[in-house]
């Protein structure tokens, strides 16, 4: 018997398997973002009119924040490749708006995370930021709702 006749009853049965077993992550992926949407919504519910009220005006101002300094990346980026003179000095630009803008978005997901733990909110897309710089997932901490926003 070669090599390959010993182990064809075992490549049939996995392959069997694979085709019998409900591998569907796409589904398990809805109903986690389902499950996620269902507890921001309960937690939302839970705020004050008022907590709702002033959630939105800091998530705005953050918004408005984070657009103006996109904004002022462009500038600054087409303002250094205006003055490059060859392609080394373009790639360094390149490099250098690739970085500030890892940067800022790391600062942005912190932000939004704190603001998030404040109204006792889970994450609202923002966990992923904060659970890579091994700080506290938002919607853990205690809620302080008397801060100003």
């Amino acid at each position: 018997m070669t090599t390959h006749s010993r182990h064809r009853p075992l490549l049939l049965a996995a392959a069997l398997l694979l085709l019998a077993s409900p591998l569907q992550p796409g589904k398990a992926l809805a109903e986690g973002r389902e499950a996620a949407q269902r507890q921001q919504a309960e937690a939302m519910a839970k705020l004050s009119s008022q907590q709702r009220q002033e959630y939105f005006a800091a998530r705005r101002e953050l918004e408005q924040r984070q657009s103006s300094q996109r904004q002022e990346a462009l500038k600054e980026t087409e303002g250094c490749v205006m003055k490059a003179r060859d392609v080394p000095a373009v790639e360094r630009c390149q490099k250098q708006f690739i970085r500030k803008g890892k940067e800022t978005r790391r600062s942005q997901m912190n932000q939004l995370a704190e603001l998030q733990r404040r109204y006792n909110l889970p994450g609202w897309g923002a966990e992923r930021g904060a659970e890579k710089d091994g700080s506290q997932k938002p919607g853990k901490g205690k809620a302080d709702n008397n801060k100003g926003a």
